[in-house]
């Protein structure tokens, strides 16, 4: 039972901190607003509708122990870092992961 409890804190720890990243990061720091018919306005808009979408398939991993949603974040983690970063930042990415 102790473990289960652990499980589920560092489940909710691990999502609170992808909203964080989100939010404090990327949002308020990384994506600058564009106006209408500024060059780079769609891409902001997708960015920004995705990273909506990272945030609340967090939450909803807090909210259940589905491990569908978690499965969602990843897809979702995946489709930002391929509309974010360039070939560079990628890279620099996978060397990062790899240890």
């Amino acid at each position: 039972m102790n473990q289960l409890v652990r499980w589920i804190n560092t489940k909710e720890e691990h999502a609170t901190f992808i909203q964080s990243i989100m939010t404090d990061y990327f949002l308020a720091q990384r994506i600058k607003p564009k106006q209408k018919n500024e060059a780079g306005r769609q891409q902001y808009v997708d960015q920004t509708l995705l990273l909506q979408q990272i945030i609340v398939a967090g939450m909803k991993c807090k909210q259940t122990v589905d491990k569908s949603k978690p499965e969602l974040v990843s897809i979702l983690l995946n489709q930002f870092v391929e509309l974010y970063f360039n070939e560079h930042g990628k890279e620099h990415l996978n060397a990062m992961q790899k240890g």
